[in-house]
């Protein structure tokens, strides 16, 4: 797995759409849109909501890719 510091840059393919967010400092993960969660799963849904516009839960351990690919640590 990949080593999570703050200012990594999780991506993720949804739908037609590449997502990039950003860990912060306190290591949340801030979204394109500026909300800022603190669970890997929580962003990984959001991220859904907001590209699909339905509510999807998803599990962010396996969601989340940084690294060239490589599953997320987060």
């Amino acid at each position: 797995m990949a080593e999570i510091a703050p200012r990594t840059e999780p991506v993720v393919s949804e739908g037609d759409r590449t997502v990039v967010a950003t860990v912060t400092d306190d290591y949340g993960i801030r979204l394109f849109n500026g909300d800022v969660l603190n669970s890997p799963s929580r962003a990984a849904t959001r991220v859904k909501e907001l590209v699909t516009g339905k509510y999807i839960a998803a599990t962010g351990w396996k969601y989340w890719r940084v690294g060239g690919g490589r599953s997320a640590a987060l």
